[in-house]
């Protein structure tokens, strides 16, 4: 979140919450969580655009990337004998010799060492079921532990006490009524935010306050009101 043309410098990091120091935050990790590690890429899907010839060339694909060496390139990325020094991206980060040594699932020392990109710049990171487990990589270690282990302690550290149950269920008239409130109050609230951190909106108590008492004009306060009456049957519920 970095844009240097607009003076924007923005550091993202996991932090337990509640973010402050009555809940214990005394200060940040210090370090970098790619935000896409939740995402959901993988998947299925069939369509009749594939000719014979095609299809032939996909099922040798997949008879490739389904293999121990087609499954260390998926996962980790070229080595120098397969190419690497000809693939623009490579040639790009300066890993012209390959992320991974040929043959294996150990990482060249130019990828080990480098932290400025991540492991799928290099790698099809879409076809479930193919990956290998490899070796940290030492810019991955902060202190000798994994970096993803410490930003999972760190999301997960005040446990699910602040996390609204998905199974909770509402009326058909407070789905209603829920769904045209925070249609509104979302549209808001997400075309305010980036605003405060671009610098198009000037971040003061004054302003905040203002957009504060904004969401609560918009019903912010009822959407509250309602699903803390779900909340309550559903506690209600799990009790008996």
């Amino acid at each position: 979140m970095v844009i240097p043309e607009y003076n924007l410098f923005v550091n993202v990091e996991p932090i337990n919450s509640p973010a402050n120091t009555a809940g214990g935050v005394q200060k940040s990790l210090g370090i970098y969580l790619d935000s896409g590690r939740a995402s959901n890429n993988s998947g299925w899907a069939i369509s009749t655009a594939c000719d014979e010839e095609k299809l032939h060339r996909l099922l040798a694909a997949f008879d490739y990337l389904y293999s121990q060496e087609g499954s260390n390139t998926r996962s980790m990325g070229l080595s120098a004998e397969q190419g690497a020094a000809d693939v623009a991206s490579y040639v790009e980060k300066g890993v012209t010799n390959g992320t991974r040594e040929n043959g294996t699932k150990t990482w060249t020392e130019e990828m080990d060492n480098c932290a400025d990109y991540g492991v799928y710049a290099f790698c099809a990171n879409r076809m479930p079921g193919v990956v290998v487990d490899y070796a940290t990589r030492t810019c991955d270690l902060k202190d000798g532990v994994d970096r993803d282990v410490i930003a999972d302690e760190a999301w997960t550290a005040s446990g699910n006490d602040n996390v609204y149950p998905l199974t909770v269920g509402f009326t058909p008239e407070e789905t209603a009524e829920l769904n045209k409130l925070e249609s509104v109050v979302w549209d808001y609230a997400n075309s305010m935010i980036p605003n405060f951190i671009m610098g198009r909106e000037e971040l003061s108590e004054v302003s905040f306050t203002a957009y504060q008492e904004q969401l609560e004009s918009l019903g912010m306060f009822r959407i509250l009101e309602i699903r803390q009456a779900a909340y309550d049957r559903y506690i209600e519920k799990a009790n008996k």
